[in-house]
């Protein structure tokens, strides 16, 4: 459990919720959910419920966030540069390995 300054009480998933703009194509919502590690769990009129489980990142990858961001179960190997920059705060929740020669950056 989470606690804000303000006494707040928010559990800590990997799940999250999108709201695109109308104009936003089916390929460009594609490309933004690769983009950004998450799988896409559930879809309405009203928004897309995604969550960003167990990942291997072997490329250089950047996932940019208008909040926290939250990572959980996240492996960086073959020499790739995993990139986090959150416009809030980098939350690692669980195992979180970073292999020799890989990278790990956090922008806030």
């Amino acid at each position: 459990m989470y606690v804000a300054d303000g006494g707040l009480e928010m559990g800590i998933t990997d799940e999250f919720v999108v709201k695109f703009k109308p104009d936003i194509s089916r390929q460009q919502k594609d490309e933004w959910i690769k983009k950004h590690l998450a799988v896409l769990k559930q879809e309405t009129e009203l928004y897309i419920l995604m969550s960003v489980p167990n990942r291997t990142v072997t490329t250089n990858t950047t996932v940019t966030g208008c909040g926290d961001i939250n990572v959980q179960n996240v492996t960086v190997t073959n020499g790739a540069k995993l990139t986090l920059d959150a416009a809030g705060e980098v939350n690692i929740i669980s195992d979180f390995e970073v292999a020799a020669g890989s990278e790990l950056e956090i922008k806030q």
